[in-house]
């Protein structure tokens, strides 16, 4: 127990950043279910060695190794190992590009979770707030979406790494979105 303590101290010191998720949904699953995404695409490699490519016919939006924070239909499956990656392509689509967006998120708790070492706020039972139509300008239609959250009020609290119990909030994040938009 003194030992999970003086690393949680060491921790909370040295800077770790706190790596923020969110469960219940998770956010591709808040993205899928908000009708954003086209579904006109196809992952292609195979878990956990993934080498995953588009063939000449299609076009390429997006590689990734994991689904952790990039949202498509279909899902992304198991996530791959030893730095390989997956392909998003495209056969619909004769050309995709990237733009910048946010989003505001609004969830009801949080809870703490990870290692001492590696900090994760999981974020719960979270809804999009004032959200737009489209995530791509014009026609063009979204075909897969990256992003980055940050909390922006009911900040989780500072330097307390070790596993917490559920925090009701609200707490509000921001996700700052790449989205892929394809036409």
């Amino acid at each position: 127990m003194q030992l999970l303590v003086l690393l949680a101290a060491v921790s909370a010191c040295s800077g770790i950043p706190l790596e923020i998720r969110m469960a219940d949904p998770s956010f591709s699953d808040l993205i899928v279910q908000s009708g954003f995404l086209s579904g006109a695409v196809e992952w292609k490699g195979t878990a956990p060695l993934c080498a995953g490519s588009c063939p000449s016919s299609e076009v390429q939006v997006v590689r990734a190794s994991d689904a952790e924070f990039v949202a498509s239909v279909p899902a992304f499956g198991q996530p791959c190992s030893f730095a390989s990656t997956k392909a998003l392509c495209t056969s619909q689509y004769s050309s995709c590009s990237t733009e910048s967006g946010t989003l505001e998120i609004q969830c009801a708790g949080a809870m703490g979770g990870g290692l001492i070492i590696r900090p994760i706020a999981y974020y719960t039972q979270c809804a999009l707030v004032n959200a737009p139509s489209a995530l791509c300008a014009s026609s063009r239609q979204a075909a897969a979406v990256r992003m980055q959250l940050d909390v922006l009020a009911g900040a989780w609290p500072q330097g307390n790494y070790a596993r917490m119990p559920s925090l009701p909030g609200p707490y509000m994040l921001q996700a700052r979105a790449q989205v892929w938009c394809c036409s």
